[in-house]
């Protein structure tokens, strides 16, 4: 269910994508957006290195690795806060849900991932 990242996604002309490669917990329900975001830069970089496939899949591993990394291990530490022992407490998580859900922090917390643009990525 959780894993470190894969040193590689790649061998010769076949690679993985989606959670093939960077499995995610559900925490941040961003597991197929991964997959998407994956095959959309894929596409991309087997259209612009077309004639070297093996380079086209090292961009592409190179260009994601640090946005899936960092879903991965956000969606892991949101698990963490999901199931702490301070949730028996309703009280504490009411004052947490009022604070950390206002739709300001929700969007310094959130903008990192919901702005990203898979789209505009130069491959």
């Amino acid at each position: 269910m959780i894993r470190e990242p894969m040193p590689a996604w790649s061998k010769g002309r076949v690679t993985l994508l989606g959670d093939a490669c960077h499995p995610t917990l559900p925490f941040l329900g961003q597991g197929g957006v991964m997959a998407i975001e994956d095959g959309y830069v894929l596409a991309a970089c087997l259209d612009k290195y077309f004639t070297a496939p093996k380079l086209a899949l090292a961009r592409y591993e190179a260009i994601r690795r640090e946005r899936t990394a960092m879903v991965v291990r956000k969606a892991s530490e949101n698990k963490a806060s999901a199931f702490a022992p301070a949730l028996a407490d309703k009280e504490r998580v009411a004052e947490e849900v009022a604070r950390e859900w206002q739709q300001v922090r929700l969007r310094e917390r959130m903008e990192w991932l919901y702005n990203y643009d898979a789209t505009a990525i130069a491959v």
